[in-house]
């Protein structure tokens, strides 16, 4: 996103900080900063090596996003389970 401290700017900031999401956001901004820098170089090398690193990154999210929603999940069951600990003790 830009460096600028418009309204836009500030929305997706505080987006980025409120949502949870913010790490990954962060990684998206950085890649996409990356592989623009690398198709503006033009030189092979270097694209090939922003190809693979950026595969990598997915692989890494894809397994981060994974574990998130296990988590999500777990808590979800917990506190069901929680719930209907209190329902059943105060009938």
């Amino acid at each position: 996103m830009s460096d600028d401290k418009g309204f836009g700017s500030l929305a997706w900031q505080a987006y980025k900080k409120y949502s949870g999401l913010g790490p990954i956001l962060d990684l998206a901004e950085a890649s996409a900063k990356s592989a623009a820098a690398a198709m503006e170089s033009n030189d092979e090398n270097e694209l090939g090596h922003e190809a693979i690193k950026q595969e990598l990154q997915a692989r890494i999210n894809q397994a981060n996003a994974r574990t998130q929603q296990e988590i999500a999940i777990a808590r979800r069951i917990e506190e069901a389970d929680e719930v209907e600990n209190r329902r059943v003790l105060w009938g």
